[in-house]
């Protein structure tokens, strides 16, 4: 199995009024990375204090207030 990871630098910033009030990341035109996104597998999960919290799902986590310091795909 081969492996993509795409880091994308910019991605947390904030809207900007020239761009229409988008982020940059919502502003560019990104045809290869949209493809790429249509036949990839992310997947999400629990970090070990979330699950001994007793949390079943990343959704509920963030729903419940858990602030998650970070996620990683498989």
């Amino acid at each position: 199995m081969k492996y993509i990871i795409i880091l994308g630098d910019g991605m947390a910033d904030e809207p900007i009024a020239e761009l229409g009030n988008k982020t940059p990341l919502e502003y560019a035109t990104t045809p290869k990375m949209d493809s790429m996104s249509k036949m990839s597998e992310i997947a999400m999960e629990l970090d070990d204090q979330a699950i001994e919290l007793g949390f079943e799902s990343y959704e509920e986590a963030i729903a419940k207030g858990y602030e998650v310091d970070y996620i990683h795909g498989d």
